[in-house]
């Protein structure tokens, strides 16, 4: 079988000396009930803690392990008041689980909420496991995330996770944020109250996006949310509730290009690009941005690196000084982006003026956006915002001297807006199709957290627009698909079609056609999704992945033939690993009296209990096979 090795991620604690000031009067009472909580016997060797204060709680990091070959460790963090914030158990095991598991999605489910109510019994309803959707079939451990519900409503900034063992659902790993008692507002406005808050704060704005098709930049417009992500309606009174926690920075990315720039070129083919394209030369480039007198670059400055790249469409060079950095236009000698280091320079100015002199003409459409630190402005075309067109400019605010400015500027037809739907059928359509409810915010900065929980209505993903021509709503948040079928219910591979489809092993369709032959193509899907890291939409990807797993070859590739027994035996055989052995010779006993050819294949499946003959011990190799005893077969193969 042809295994991922499953890579044990083990939560390492961190074990700071103890901390001045924290309360250490209860350690021996946390320590007993951490204990007497998970069992912990004397079996352990070392054993070492830690104390530290967070929040004005104080917080205890216990570590036990053993010594030798049979090497375990167990570590648990914990408050003053029991809640387990952290549990790590780690026993050295070296079987890799490969295959489907041994309970149902629903009885980890079950499993996981027992764990968590066991760990933190103070927490019990209000720790809750959140849907587990996803079984991995490689690894020993099934992993679920855990949301904190107060009220009802979910807090946001309380959460966690948890895995446990798939074999015995014992506890392998818990971890949860939660910080002290807040006290949670219970009145609130309703959600048609809420809908129309948001409708006059925020509603929809139009704008113009970027999309790149080859190496083209080309805008779309798109009606999207008009509040920011830290912006919300207090569930409480309707208003405005912004929340920007400290330790979160939102920082400006500088050109809209950086991540799309191409290999530079080497000093022979810039001259014939410079040549063929009508571009300046590196020399000319040069010359000009000393010129350039606002930039302040020495007459004697020389680069230490110079080179023509190409940034979607567009030919730019980068020059690189001492103290400044600059990035140039190929064919018009606009300065694009520049640094100075230097804080040094006679020509002083306002951020503005820099802005106004080295944009030009392209400035008359921008606007400022925002002055309190770097001035920001955005461009705007056909009073549409055009997302990631900005300019930005910083001065040394004693100096005057311009220390970095910035402009992204997408040269390109602009789609009209004049027949749209209005912002209010925009947001009716938003509404109609995302979830929009009340959470819980915990104000927490860098070193306290508040005493008071806010209230505010939210949208369940931000992940979405809506088409401003057509009223289309389109949804960028991709979800598991789940696999169900309506023609299985009497069918006796109903459970083995969909435990497969648990694991996302299956088809995209409303019909499984159980009793239907099996094509090539089928086959292999359902193959590669299940033994070679998952199938794709487009088949021509799933078939190179199966034929980079060698499950098949080009020559043997006939997607719409009917699979045969002996086939599906031979692919499956590649699939998990035992196709070496199977094509050795003169070895095999088979127990079926009309296999003659691929014997090998045939034994090795009989003896893992994957297949079965008939009544009258044939295994009628010849005999096309259908997809519900494909899917048994396949199912027969990842139990084992």
């Amino acid at each position: 079988m042809k295994k991922i090795i499953c890579i044990l991620l083990t939560l390492i604690m961190l074990m700071p000396t103890v901390t001045f000031g924290a309360d250490t009067s209860n350690y021996e009472e946390i320590l007993s009930l951490v204990k007497q909580r998970f069992s912990i016997d004397n079996s352990y060797e070392v054993f070492e803690s830690s104390t530290q204060e967070r929040y004005g709680q104080t917080i205890y990091s216990f570590y036990w392990s053993t010594k030798g070959d049979n090497q375990k460790n167990l570590s648990v963090e914990c408050d003053q008041n029991g809640i387990v914030r952290n549990y790590h158990s780690y026993i050295r095991n070296n079987e890799d689980n490969f295959g489907i598991k041994k309970y149902t999605p629903e009885q980890y489910q079950k499993a996981a909420q027992d764990l968590a109510d066991f760990v933190n019994p103070s927490l019990k309803g209000k720790i809750t496991v959140n849907e587990i959707d996803t079984i991995d079939l490689y690894g020993n451990n099934v992993f679920a995330s855990l949301s904190y519900v107060e009220n009802g409503v979910k807090v946001r900034e309380f959460s966690g996770s948890l895995s446990l063992d798939a074999n015995n659902l014992s506890l392998i790993n818990y971890n949860f944020s939660i910080y002290k008692d807040l006290k949670y507002p219970t009145s609130f406005i309703d959600l048609e109250t809420a809908k129309q808050a948001y409708k006059d704060l925020f509603g929809m704005e139009l704008v113009y996006e970027i999309s790149y098709k080859d190496d083209v930049k080309t805008p779309v417009a798109k009606y999207v949310l008009g509040s920011n992500s830290n912006q919300y309606i207090n569930a409480v009174d309707g208003k405005l509730y912004t929340y920007s926690p400290s330790y979160i920075y939102n920082s400006f990315s500088g050109s809209a290009d950086s991540e799309n720039l191409k290999s530079e070129f080497s000093e022979a083919e810039m001259k014939e690009i410079t040549n063929i394209n009508g571009l300046l030369s590196k020399e000319q480039i040069e010359k000009s941005v000393k010129e350039i007198k606002i930039l302040n670059i020495p007459k004697d400055a020389t680069t230490y690196y110079s080179n023509l790249v190409k940034v979607q469409g567009r030919y730019v060079y980068n020059l690189g000084y001492e103290k400044y950095n600059i990035t140039v236009d190929g064919k018009t000698g606009a300065v694009i982006s520049f640094n100075n280091y230097s804080g040094e320079g006679n020509y002083k100015d306002t951020p503005e003026n820099y802005a106004k002199l080295l944009a030009g003409k392209l400035f008359e459409e921008y606007k400022v956006a925002e002055t309190e630190n770097t001035l920001r402005l955005q461009r705007y075309v056909n009073g549409v915002k055009v997302l990631g067109d900005t300019i930005t400019v910083s001065v040394d605010k004693e100096t005057g001297i311009l220390t970095n400015y910035n402009i992204a500027y997408t040269d390109a037809q602009f789609p009209s807006v004049e027949n749209v739907i209005t912002k209010d059928e925009a947001l009716k359509i938003v509404f109609e199709n995302v979830n929009y409810d009340k959470i819980y915010i915990a104000e927490i900065n860098q070193n306290s957290i508040s005493e008071n929980a806010v209230m505010v209505y939210s949208f369940e993903n931000e992940s979405f627009y809506v088409n401003p021509y057509d009223g289309e709503f389109v949804n960028n948040f991709i979800a598991k698909k789940e696999i169900k079928y309506n023609d299985i219910e009497n069918h006796y591979a109903k459970n083995q079609i969909e435990t497969l489809a648990q694991y996302g092993i299956g088809f995209e369709t409303d019909s499984f056609n159980p009793d239907n032959f099996i094509t090539q193509k089928d086959f292999i899907t359902l193959l590669v999704g299940a033994f070679s890291g998952g199938q794709n939409e487009i088949y021509e990807r799933t078939f190179v992945s199966a034929k980079n797993y060698n499950i098949i070859k080009d020559s043997e590739r006939n997607d719409d033939a009917f699979v045969t027994r002996t086939d599906a035996l031979v692919f499956l055989a590649r699939a998990n690993g035992s196709d070496k052995y199977a094509q050795m010779e003169n070895i095999w006993k088979c127990p079926f009296k009309d296999v003659t050819e691929n014997v090998g294949y045939v034994c090795i499946m009989y003896g893992m209990g994957i297949i079965n003959g008939d009544e009258k011990g044939n295994f009628n190799p010849e005999q096309n096979i259908t997809k519900a005893d494909s899917a048994i077969v396949i199912y027969n193969a990842l139990r084992k």
